[in-house]
């Protein structure tokens, strides 16, 4: 052919894509193969595949959702190894109070308080405050202990207040010379050297609490829970030896009394024991998870309910906690600052990720996306197994409990800004 026929060629080419773009039409390179089409939409087709900047958006969305904490969690959890670098102290026997709230909990309680009893430490050294607000015999449970054992008290409150106001009451009990404070749940049981373990964390001053390693009970355990907590304990760990973890377990969470003399007790919505851990965390000292302490815990109720409001505590931790400490001005900067960032990400932001990717492609797929459709395939197929099932379910739950605090207008902040003081407590 020749230099102007090659020249015509080229330009009734470009007229051709020129005019089919703005009709609509899709259009094909002169050998007619079906490698490269261009459509007015702004799709590049191949071979039967499409992408359009709607789908560019949502898969990167995705990987981006699942890229964070798998790099997060396999820097992370290198660290779980490692040494804690304290200087802990197995003879150390300070005086703890233990402060159960109740409500309603007549079924377990009996098997609650045999079990903190039966601990192997020195009985002398422990005293059970059960803050009660219960409109069965719960209360009339703990009296009858009271008379075999005198470290069994009960504080009877008028009408449920909730666990902080619960705490509270129980606080204003705690006797001077108590070192240690341990906040439990009526339905949890420890293993007998719970509080031993514990103290020894305690016994290095730079550690201001520690929590436990929690196991569901044996009944009513499914192997998909025991997957998540596996994974689940083994960051809380490394973020514990790295500095702190922002994330603690109601049935067992042990605190220097020292720190509730100079900490504010929060007092806002959804406070609870990850917020207490992540504000200690804040102020300089070590927030631990132990993973040699380990409590069981049933799964009472139902799953969805309590996920969901699990969820709602933890983002109200992510969303209140750091403007609270630092209007104490008990901020203290440390390498807890960045696992606390990761973790508000991984709670915060990265379950809508996964969701506003989800519903890109499947507009992609109703669109005729061969790629999009492939995608959605794999993920309902993914769900078959039991880690991936559990892993969209939390970023589910997660999701579930933002919405509903938002319809709700739970997100509130009503500090408190006179700490709860136990100085002036006489010894008891």
């Amino acid at each position: 052919m020749s230099a102007p026929s090659r020249g015509r060629s080229s330009i009734e080419t470009s007229e051709r894509f020129s005019i089919a773009k703005r009709h609509g039409r899709d259009t094909r390179s002169e050998d007619g193969k079906n490698s490269v089409l261009l459509s007015s939409s702004g799709r590049i087709h191949g071979c039967g595949w499409m992408v359009s900047a709607l789908a560019t958006l949502a898969y990167t969305l995705i990987l981006v959702h699942f890229a964070v904490p798998i790099t997060y969690y396999g820097y992370v959890t290198r660290f779980s190894r490692k040494p804690w670098g304290l200087n802990v102290n197995g003879a150390y026997r300070p005086r703890i109070a233990i402060i159960l709230p109740t409500y309603n909990e007549c079924a377990v309680i009996e098997q609650r308080i045999e079990n903190i009893v039966q601990q192997q430490y020195p009985p002398s050294l422990i005293e059970l405050l059960v803050i009660d607000a219960s409109a069965d015999n719960t209360a009339d449970i703990v009296e009858k202990w009271h008379t075999r054992d005198n470290r069994v008290k009960v504080i009877k409150q008028q009408g449920r207040r909730g666990k902080t106001d619960a705490i509270a009451t129980g606080l204003d009990h705690v006797a001077q010379d108590c070192e240690i404070i341990v906040l439990t749940d009526a339905d949890a049981l420890w293993e007998p050297e719970a509080l031993t373990k514990a103290v020894a964390y305690l016994s290095d001053p730079r550690v201001g609490c520690v929590t436990a390693r929690i196991n569901y009970a044996q009944e009513n355990r499914e192997s998909s829970e025991d997957d998540y907590r596996d994974w689940y304990n083994s960051l809380r760990l490394a973020e514990s030896k790295i500095q702190s973890t922002p994330i603690h377990n109601g049935p067992f969470f042990a605190v220097r009394s020292e720190v509730f003399r100079k900490v504010p007790l929060q007092r806002f919505e959804g406070s609870d024991d990850s917020m207490f851990g992540s504000f200690i965390a804040f102020t300089g000292l070590r927030a631990i998870q132990a993973n040699d302490i380990t409590v069981e815990e049933p799964m009472r109720g139902a799953v969805l309910q309590r996920k969901v409001r699990r969820a709602q505590t933890l983002l109200f931790n992510f969303a209140l906690t750091p403007r609270f400490v630092r209007s104490t001005g008990l901020y203290r900067k440390t390498s807890f600052d960045k696992i606390w960032y990761a973790e508000w990400w991984l709670h915060v932001v990265n379950p809508w990720l996964l969701i506003l990717g989800f519903v890109m492609t499947l507009v992609e797929a109703v669109k005729g996306s061969v790629l999009a459709i492939w995608l959605l395939t794999a993920g309902f197929v993914s769900l078959l197994f039991k880690t991936p099932r559990m892993w969209f379910l939390q970023q589910l739950y997660l999701a579930i409990g933002a919405v509903e605090s938002l319809i709700e207008k739970r997100i509130v902040w009503e500090e408190s800004r006179v700490p709860v003081d136990l100085r002036a407590k006489p010894a008891r």
